[in-house]
Protein backbone atom coordinates (compact mmCIF):
# COMPACT_ATOMS: atom_id res chain seq x y z
CA UNK A 1 0.00 0.00 0.00
CA UNK A 2 1.79 3.79 -0.83
CA UNK A 3 2.04 5.67 1.91
CA UNK A 4 -0.91 8.48 1.95
CA UNK A 5 1.12 10.72 3.60
CA UNK A 6 4.69 10.71 1.29
CA UNK A 7 3.81 14.38 0.43
CA UNK A 8 2.86 15.88 4.15
CA UNK A 9 6.34 13.37 5.48
CA UNK A 10 8.50 15.38 2.83
CA UNK A 11 6.91 18.83 3.72
CA UNK A 12 7.48 18.07 7.35
CA UNK A 13 11.23 16.08 7.41
CA UNK A 14 12.15 19.71 5.25
CA UNK A 15 10.39 21.51 8.25
CA UNK A 16 7.92 23.21 5.33
CA UNK A 17 5.72 23.25 8.73
CA UNK A 18 3.17 25.69 6.12
CA UNK A 19 3.27 23.73 3.28
CA UNK A 20 2.68 20.61 5.35
CA UNK A 21 -0.43 22.20 6.89
CA UNK A 22 -1.67 23.44 3.90
CA UNK A 23 -1.41 19.92 2.32
CA UNK A 24 -3.17 17.99 5.25
CA UNK A 25 -5.63 20.56 5.51
CA UNK A 26 -6.68 19.62 1.98
CA UNK A 27 -6.39 15.78 2.35
CA UNK A 28 -9.00 16.44 5.31
CA UNK A 29 -11.51 18.40 2.93
CA UNK A 30 -11.66 15.20 1.23
CA UNK A 31 -11.08 12.51 3.58
CA UNK A 32 -12.49 14.39 6.75
CA UNK A 33 -13.07 10.94 8.62
CA UNK A 34 -9.46 10.04 9.21
CA UNK A 35 -7.92 10.43 12.64
CA UNK A 36 -4.11 9.96 11.34
CA UNK A 37 -4.64 13.12 8.80
CA UNK A 38 -5.75 15.07 11.72
CA UNK A 39 -2.84 13.40 14.30
CA UNK A 40 -0.48 14.42 11.68
CA UNK A 41 -2.13 18.23 11.78
CA UNK A 42 -1.94 18.08 15.15
CA UNK A 43 1.74 18.05 15.19
CA UNK A 44 2.44 20.66 12.10
CA UNK A 45 0.44 22.79 13.99
CA UNK A 46 2.27 22.27 17.79
CA UNK A 47 5.58 23.17 15.12
CA UNK A 48 4.03 26.07 13.91
CA UNK A 49 3.03 26.61 17.46
CA UNK A 50 -0.43 27.08 17.26
CA UNK A 51 -1.48 24.95 20.30
CA UNK A 52 -5.26 26.05 20.44
CA UNK A 53 -5.58 24.85 17.04
CA UNK A 54 -3.38 21.71 17.86
CA UNK A 55 -5.02 20.71 20.39
CA UNK A 56 -8.47 21.00 18.50
CA UNK A 57 -6.76 18.86 15.64
CA UNK A 58 -6.00 16.14 18.34
CA UNK A 59 -9.28 16.35 19.97
CA UNK A 60 -11.15 15.97 16.42
CA UNK A 61 -8.56 12.66 15.80
CA UNK A 62 -9.82 10.94 18.84
CA UNK A 63 -13.35 11.55 18.61
CA UNK A 64 -12.52 9.60 15.50
CA UNK A 65 -10.96 6.91 17.06
CA UNK A 66 -10.50 7.41 20.24
CA UNK A 67 -7.47 4.18 19.82
CA UNK A 68 -5.39 6.38 16.98
CA UNK A 69 -3.48 8.16 19.69
CA UNK A 70 0.42 7.11 21.11
CA UNK A 71 1.26 4.13 19.14
CA UNK A 72 1.37 6.24 15.83
CA UNK A 73 0.82 4.13 12.47
CA UNK A 74 3.05 4.02 9.79
CA UNK A 75 1.16 6.95 8.04
CA UNK A 76 2.47 9.29 10.92
CA UNK A 77 4.22 12.14 9.20
CA UNK A 78 6.86 11.96 11.96
CA UNK A 79 7.40 8.16 11.50
CA UNK A 80 11.41 7.13 11.17
CA UNK A 81 14.56 9.37 13.48
CA UNK A 82 12.41 11.43 14.81
CA UNK A 83 10.99 10.05 17.90
CA UNK A 84 7.64 12.48 19.74
CA UNK A 85 9.35 14.72 22.19
CA UNK A 86 8.01 14.63 25.92
CA UNK A 87 5.85 17.30 25.21
CA UNK A 88 4.31 16.15 21.95
CA UNK A 89 3.84 12.76 24.03
CA UNK A 90 1.69 14.95 26.99
CA UNK A 91 -0.11 16.98 24.18
CA UNK A 92 -1.54 13.63 22.74
CA UNK A 93 -1.91 12.02 26.23
CA UNK A 94 -4.40 15.12 27.56
CA UNK A 95 -5.97 15.46 24.41
CA UNK A 96 -7.24 11.65 24.68
CA UNK A 97 -8.02 12.52 28.23
CA UNK A 98 -9.87 15.48 27.20
CA UNK A 99 -12.34 13.03 24.88
CA UNK A 100 -12.31 10.35 27.29
CA UNK A 101 -13.98 12.71 29.76
CA UNK A 102 -16.19 14.39 27.00
CA UNK A 103 -15.09 17.50 26.89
Amino acid sequence: MADRFKKAKEFFQSEKFEKTREWLETYIKRHPNDAQAFLNLSLVLDSLENATESLKAQRKAFEIDPNCGLGFSENSIVKGDRALTDAEKIALQNALDLVKKGK
